[in-house]
């Protein structure tokens, strides 16, 4: 689908962690620093309780040699076979969680040209205050005073738009269970009629990532 439709902004979610119960997942490259006994990602970035527990990304001492290979290999084959690829993102934060690791992701993400820093333009994030109990209508609602409230300037809202569909429902972990439902209800947010007019209204323009590049440069 995206190589059929080049003018799509893709991005790589850049995955150190692999947090559903049911569904796991590990690295491209062979990294024993970054998996699990069972050779997947942990399910955290970081145990914040125990600092000694050997749960999570963080307390298992990360390789930075291995880190940085990893890194590499999900941008590069993501560009092999998606052209258009043009920026990338921390999933849960695993990749940028040290200033060390930050600085390291920026440096990979330049080399290869995937590589943007919003705040560099004084982006800011759209406050769409959703808690997962929300249904849909009480998403969109809220979507709607949120957009209203901006005033004039450059925003980044970041959410997971999904399907209430079987696949769905395979995922989910220890409080969050309802995955298909709240996502779907983003998915409804972000196409209702009510939130468009709004949008159209406020004369809120939406750019993607390769139009922000355009606009104010790497």
């Amino acid at each position: 689908m995206l190589r059929d439709n080049p003018g799509y902004d893709v991005g790589v979610h850049l995955t150190l962690t692999s947090e559903w119960a049911n569904v796991k997942w590990g690295p491209l490259t062979c990294a024993p620093s970054l998996v699990d006994s069972n050779g997947y990602f942990y399910p955290k970035q970081k145990n914040w309780q125990d600092e000694n527990a050997q749960d999570a990304f963080w307390n298992a001492g990360p390789d930075v040699k291995e880190f940085e290979a990893e890194i590499r290999a999900q941008i590069e084959t993501a560009k092999k076979h998606i052209p258009q690829v043009s920026h990338v993102s921390a999933h849960m934060g695993a990749a940028t969680i040290s200033p060390e690791l930050a600085q390291l992701t920026a440096k990979i993400a330049a080399e290869l040209n995937v590589d943007i820093d919003l705040r560099k333009f004084n982006v800011g994030r759209v406050k769409w205050n959703s808690p997962l109990t929300d249904d849909a209508e009480k998403r969109t609602q809220k979507l709607i005073a949120a957009l209203q409230e901006l005033t004039p300037g450059l925003y980044l809202i970041v959410e997971h738009p999904g399907l209430d569909v079987p696949e769905m429902h395979g995922l989910g972990h220890p409080g969050y269970e309802n995955v298909a439902e709240h996502r779907d209800g983003v998915t409804k947010a972000f196409t209702d009629a009510r939130v468009k007019k709004v949008i159209a209204d406020k004369i809120i323009r939406l750019i993607s990532y390769n139009q922000a590049q355009e606009m104010f440069g790497r």
